[in-house]
């Protein structure tokens, strides 16, 4: 996994301006470089991984990094009023590959979820300690008090653990795990005051072959959907059925040809329909435009239009949306990241390219 991106969900209250990119070789160097791109400014800066890198994950504010790689380190990195970026934190995370980091919404505190192929999930909590303090289990970036703990493991996966994301702020603290056993769970914390403490709320088979990739819906005024990226190569829509306490297929759809390496819902700002990007093994992206409507005391999906983005030429890793909706970014293995605009027709174009090999 050559390349991974992240566009922050917010810069100062603004519509995010930044994209954090990583580019090295298949199996590269330590110190492998990340670029961050913040206000048409150039940030770059080694990371120490000494892996490949398989995440970056912006802070809600945009002033904060968090990166994750196979060689089962977390980092993180903060940015000054320099547009400098300096690791604060630095820690074994997990005892396989670290696949996936997450920040939580900052209502919760400095939160942070990850995933591994030692088929857990765990919880991180940052705190500030007295210099002097040397505790067990707590790992130290020098020159810094802030700590980050070890605060919960959420073990019931049976296979390599995928993917996590929490849900949206006004859902509550809770997180959806996808794994290789087909499994999506569900988790919450019910205190939120002591995030030790974690309640399995869900847990039901998505795909027989497996999932790759999870993502809630970021809609407040509608029922909870989870778009599921499936290694058989179908995204999946599900919804929680209420008459019968359980979760069931909404829509699935079938356009890629490889695995789903990445499902990204775009945030609802006033629009009547929805749009999710799905990125593939295939080199191909997706972007599926559809309404969801009231059939009786069910919900079922109408569908506009697919369009499809293959303007890659390896992998596509990752798609992520600006806090908009307007403005799609997705990378893959050939070291280029590229950002998509809708135009006055409904077409979803390549507006730019950032090409990694030009740095």
């Amino acid at each position: 996994r050559s390349l991974a991106a992240a566009v922050p969900p917010r810069c100062g209250g603004f519509p995010a301006r930044a994209t954090a990119a990583y580019s090295g070789p298949p199996f590269p160097e330590s110190s492998a470089p990340l670029y961050i791109y913040s206000m048409n400014e150039l940030a770059k800066f080694r990371t120490g991984h000494s892996d490949v890198i398989h995440d970056v994950c912006f802070d809600f504010y945009g002033k904060r990094v968090a990166t994750c790689s196979a060689d089962q380190h977390i980092k993180v990195w903060d940015c000054n009023e320099k547009n400098e970026w300096t690791c604060t934190a630095n820690w074994q995370a997990h005892s396989g590959p670290v696949w996936r980091v997450r920040w939580a919404h900052p209502e919760f505190g400095n939160v942070l979820a990850s995933c591994s192929g030692d088929r857990t999930v765990c919880i991180w909590e940052e705190s500030y300690v007295d210099a002097g303090d040397n505790a067990p289990g707590i790992s130290r970036s020098v020159g810094t008090a802030s700590t980050w703990h070890k605060i919960a493991t959420l073990a019931d996966s049976r296979a390599n653990v995928c993917d996590v994301r929490f849900s949206p702020r006004e859902r509550g603290l809770r997180v959806a795990v996808c794994s290789e056993d087909g499994r999506i769970r569900l988790y919450e914390a019910p205190d939120v005051l002591n995030l030790s403490q974690w309640t399995v709320t869900d847990d039901f088979e998505a795909c027989v072959g497996g999932c790759s990739c999870v993502e809630w819906k970021s809609s407040k005024d509608d029922p909870i959907v989870l778009a599921v990226g499936c290694l058989d190569n179908t995204v999946k829509l599900f919804t929680f059925d209420a008459s019968y306490r359980r979760w069931t297929v909404l829509e699935e759809y079938r356009l890629h040809s490889g695995i789903i390496h990445d499902v990204a819902w775009a945030p609802n700002l006033g629009r009547d329909y929805h749009l999710l990007a799905s990125a593939g093994r295939d080199k191909k992206i997706f972007i599926v435009k559809f309404k969801t409507v009231s059939d009786g005391d069910k919900r079922k999906v109408t569908n506009l239009n697919t369009q499809e983005l293959a303007d890659h030429n390896a992998e596509v890793w990752r798609v992520e949306w600006n806090i908009t909706g307007t403005i799609l970014a997705s990378s893959g293995d050939d070291n280029i990241v590229r950002l998509w605009k809708c135009d006055l027709s409904g077409d979803w174009r390549k507006s730019s390219e950032i090409h990694s090999s030009t740095l």
